[in-house]
């Protein structure tokens, strides 16, 4: 091992220094003396080569400690860094040791190095051995004068044994150097060492041969890419030779058709000022033959028809009674039908004359026999109201009229009690006697609960006036009290019926309309997706950009034909060769062509049901709207009115008679103070 330059990169106080050691001289001594003052840094040399091949201390003298202010200008132990040029085993190696814990040892591209590279040129020797042989200095000399004189040491040990008159040491010694020389010998050939150092220079050829450096594997990488590029460009290129091989051999076969080509464009040539036609005009053509075709047979088709139908009709004779029928017949088409197929037409019979004559009954008892028209049987609002005011006033007349009657009946029972219970002999006292049993049974009666009995009447009368003016309230926009309410002209029940009718047609037109418009939207969006994913996997060339295409080729022939020069005759075969291949490539793909024309007519279709039902969703809001207005202007309905009225009707009655000592309550409308309306 040598070592040809040593680099303190940043070891010490040193920073970026280099000893450059020169190559071995061929056949010169191969010795070099470093000399200095004090404290120059040879020891700190010394100490660097150590450190370079056996790593940097864990607690290096050479590296500033965290905290360390005795030698601020140091570097910093991560910081630390020695480099140096090696020749090992006659190849040169740039080695670098760093200040870590792993893979200290490093190549010049601070990559990794295996620590066995430098311990098989040092044989084994370690730190200490290695100091003690190659790195003396005044310590060391001074040390090992120490180990002579105390017999520590392997020379101090055989200074000791000389003197001591021991005289076999020298066969010993003897014994030792012939086997050392059986282990080596200067240029012996037949040494163990020498052995060993075969098989190791055969060991470290294997492993090279085996083993591929970083920079040789970067190369070979380098090498496989630009191997990759070169076969990509040839396989291009040959793409490209063998695309122009088939151009030129479809030119080749063109040119048998080159005579016929002139003639036609000879006999094209009158026509040029002519309209072209469009681009898609041959299977145009074809879709209307044959469309022409089947509408031809169904024209034929028809006329037959027409003609047996006319003979038909001529050989029938017209019979005005039966043409006078024709409507009820149908009608009786139907009924029979209908008659046919149902099985209980006597018990619906039995039932329908049963409804009748309850109707009659009815009718009769109303006074109003033989009436046909059941809406003149309706009752004008006010009068309902009057009706129902005077129900509730009789009911509370009878409720009165009956704990009236039972009182009496009660006062009745008792004073014939009375006269029964007093003695014969006081015959004359009984009317005094029954006197006193109804004043007792009189203050019986006052102490009753009748007090709390209206407390709960007037609570029912509170609950009743709340719920007069949520009922009310529900009314809106309409203002008014009861008394106004039963003077507002409602509608009749037909009315009401037919509004209903017209709103629930209105509205279902409505739902119908906007389910159509969300199906035909979402029936377009798909289609229009569908439409561009196609065009996209198929990559085919549209109508509008071909239509360019044809074009520009129209205007270079034009431009040729006023030139008739090279640079215009190169435009043209440009723009003729584009066009060639857009056809190429139409004609290709004329399948998929097809297919998205299809889906163009598709959505046209859709995009005009959609058209239609968003105006038919615009009709239905419209008449909505009409119906809203039309409502709004005519009085509240008669549904509204009874609702009202079956709200208020706990409420708005008489009050019961209330029997009091001192006062009886007369009946009457309970009315609020406060306004009822919003």
């Amino acid at each position: 091992m040598r070592i040809g330059r040593l680099d303190l990169t940043r070891y010490g106080r040193f920073n970026d220094y280099r000893l450059d050691f020169g190559a071995a001289p061929p056949g010169g001594s191969d010795f070099h003396i470093v000399y200095g003052l004090n404290e120059t840094g040879k020891s700190t040399a010394a100490a660097a080569i150590l450190d370079l091949l056996f790593g940097i201390e864990k607690q290096s003298a050479y590296g500033a400690a965290k905290g360390r202010a005795s030698v601020p200008n140091w570097h910093p132990y991560t910081a630390m860094r020695i480099g140096a040029r090696l020749e090992l085993g006659g190849r040169p190696y740039e080695v670098a040791r760093l200040k870590r814990d792993k893979n200290s040892l490093v190549d010049a591209n601070d990559r990794p190095l295996d620590e066995n590279l430098l311990t098989a040129e040092l044989a084994g020797l370690d730190r200490e051995a290695f100091h003690m042989m190659f790195s003396l200095d005044d310590e060391s000399l001074e040390r090992g004068g120490e180990a002579i004189l105390a017999s520590r040491g392997d020379l101090g040990q055989l200074l000791f044994s000389a003197t001591a008159g021991l005289a076999e040491i020298s066969d010993r010694l003897e014994s030792l150097r012939k086997r050392a020389d059986g282990f080596y010998r200067p240029r012996a050939s037949t040494t163990e060492l020498a052995e060993l150092k075969r098989e190791l220079d055969a060991l470290k050829h294997e492993r090279d041969a085996a083993d591929t450096l970083a920079p040789a594997y970067g190369e070979l990488v380098r090498q496989r890419d630009a191997a990759k590029e070169t076969y990509a460009s040839a396989a291009k290129s040959l793409s490209e030779r063998r695309a122009r091989e088939d151009e030129i051999q479809r030119q080749l076969g063109a040119l048998p058709h080159l005579a016929a080509l002139r003639e036609a464009e000879n006999q094209w040539a009158p026509l040029e000022a002519l309209p072209s036609p469009p681009e898609a005009w041959r299977e145009e053509v074809q879709r209307l033959e044959a469309e022409a075709i089947r509408l031809t047979v169904q024209k034929e088709g028809a006329e037959s028809a027409i003609r047996a139908l006319e003979q038909q009709s001529e050989r029938i004779a017209v019979d005005p009674a039966a043409l006078k029928l024709a409507g009820r017949v149908d009608g009786w088409r139907e009924l029979r039908s209908r008659y046919d197929t149902a099985a209980d037409i006597p018990v619906r019979q039995g039932e329908l004359a049963a409804k009748r004559d309850a109707v009659a009954d009815i009718l009769r008892r109303l006074g109003r026999e033989g009436e046909a028209d059941p809406l003149r049987l309706l009752l004008p609002a006010p009068i309902m109201g009057a009706l129902d005011d005077l129900i509730a006033a009789r009911s509370g007349v009878l409720s009165k009229l009956e704990a009236a009657a039972e009182a009496a009946e009660a006062a009745r029972s008792a004073l014939s009690q009375a006269l029964q219970e007093l003695p014969p002999q006081r015959a004359d006292d009984r009317w005094a006697a029954a006197i006193a049993s109804l004043k007792a049974r009189l203050m019986e009666a006052r102490r009753d609960d009748s007090a709390t009995r209206l407390r709960a009447a007037r609570d029912d009368v509170d609950k009743g006036m709340r719920k007069i003016k949520e009922a009310f309230a529900a009314l809106a926009p309409w203002r008014g009290n009861a008394e106004a309410l039963t003077r507002v002209a409602v509608p009749g029940e037909a009315e009401t019926t037919e509004l209903r009718r017209r709103v629930a047609q209105c509205e279902a037109l409505r739902r119908q309309a906007l389910d159509l418009l969300a199906a035909k939207s979402g029936e377009a969006e798909r289609l229009k997706a569908e439409a561009a994913a196609a065009a996209r996997a198929a990559d085919l060339l549209g109508d509008e950009a071909a239509a360019e295409i044809r074009s520009a080729r129209e205007a270079a022939w034009l431009a040729h034909r006023a030139a008739l020069d090279r640079g215009s005759a190169v435009v043209f075969e440009a723009a003729m060769r584009r066009d060639d291949a857009a056809a190429a490539a139409r004609m290709a793909g004329a399948r998929e062509l097809a297919a998205l024309r299809e889906r163009a007519i598709r959505s046209a279709g859709v995009e005009a049901e959609r058209a239609r039902a968003k105006a038919g969703l615009e009709a239905a809001d419209k008449a909505i709207g009409a119906l809203d207005h039309e409502i709004a202007t005519i009085a509240p309905a008669r549904n509204l009115t009874s609702l009202v009225r079956e709200a208020c009707i706990d409420s708005y009655l008489t009050m019961r008679w209330v029997t009091s000592p001192s006062c009886v309550i007369s009946s009457r409308p309970i009315t609020s103070s406060t306004s009822m309306t919003r």
